[in-house]
């Protein structure tokens, strides 16, 4: 059997291509994933049951062991029961008092915020001011009393709403 110098050019050519075609993996097909968004690692630091913001020296300690611990963010509290806890223009036209009373006194009318925000950035944290519990304030304080009209009562004008609301 003679075969034509075609012939054995095209099969050569086509065990070659075979060859390479069996020999090279397929390809992977790269997913396309977006960046994951850093990682919070947060903590709330608040007036209640705890000295940290009242202490002159316990603002500096508290953010550098939570920057050792590998915290991120922090979130502290602005507004609790009535009042500021930073000097607030708005809070003297509505309260009367610049900032929460025991916070004047403790930290002789510095602003707290301001040394929270210059400290945590120092740190790389971040910082969220919150609310606690919102914009509630007792009955008694002297947000309420100064804008009694501001207060959430029920239809009989009463503004302590009854505990069994609250009931689970």
């Amino acid at each position: 059997m003679k075969f034509s110098w075609k012939l054995k050019y095209w099969l050569c050519l086509g065990i070659a291509i075979a060859a390479i075609a069996l020999s090279t993996p397929p390809p992977v097909a790269i997913a396309k994933t977006s960046p994951q968004p850093p990682e919070i690692r947060g903590v709330w630091i608040a007036n209640v049951a705890s000295g940290v913001l009242y202490l002159p020296w316990a603002i500096d300690r508290a953010l550098g062991q939570l920057a050792q611990l590998n915290f991120n963010t922090i979130y502290p509290v602005v507004w609790n029961r009535g009042s500021t806890f930073y000097p607030s223009n708005v809070a003297v036209r509505t309260t009367g008092h610049s900032q929460n009373t025991t916070l004047t006194l403790s930290r002789l009318g510095q602003d707290l915020l301001a040394e929270i925000l210059t400290q945590a950035h120092g740190r790389g944290l971040r910082v969220i001011p919150w609310f606690e519990y919102g914009f509630m304030a007792p009955v008694n304080s002297l947000l309420v009393k100064r804008h009694p009209g501001w207060v959430t009562t029920t239809r009989d004008r009463v503004k302590n709403l009854p505990p069994e609301l609250f009931e689970l």
